[in-house]
């Protein structure tokens, strides 16, 4: 809701508004160095995603569905977050999930998408490797495009 209202007065857009933008990790970092009010609320909704992909994937695919088809970053960037840290998916499958949604793999946009590709492209056969490459550089993939 608050990123709608940044969106109305033409203060945000779906790639960046100020609380995310002012959020270096949505995990737990020493980069992670304001004290917003948003902030409190994120860390709290990042232990729930935390708890819930650790002990109960059944209701956290569609929690990640929810989120990661929102208009606010923040939303989508916790969605890609609990993505990473789920232990149940192998890398292909991580991956599949963020293509199947139009993640962007720009990682200028998106740190835990980053964080997630740094992690698992050494697991990915070959075949998901050559589709991570050719979104990275698919310029409507990355939120480039027209």
């Amino acid at each position: 809701y608050r990123h709608a209202i940044l969106e109305q007065w033409g203060e945000a857009n779906p790639d960046n508004d100020r609380d995310s933008s002012g959020r270096h990790l949505i995990e737990e970092s020493q980069h992670n160095s304001r004290e917003a009010e948003i902030d409190i609320i994120l860390d709290a909704a990042r232990d729930c995603l935390e708890w819930v992909a650790h002990h109960d994937q059944e209701i956290l695919t569609p929690w990640l569905d929810r989120l990661v088809g929102s208009s606010a970053p923040l939303a989508r960037r916790l969605a890609v977050h609990a993505t990473r840290i789920r232990t149940d998916q192998d890398a292909e499958a991580k991956i599949d999930w963020l293509l199947a949604r139009n993640v962007p793999l720009n990682t200028r946009i998106n740190r835990e998408t980053e964080q997630l590709l740094i992690e698992e492209y050494k697991n990915l056969d070959s075949g998901h490797r050559r589709r991570v490459l050719a979104a990275m550089t698919d310029t409507d993939h990355l939120g480039e495009g027209p």
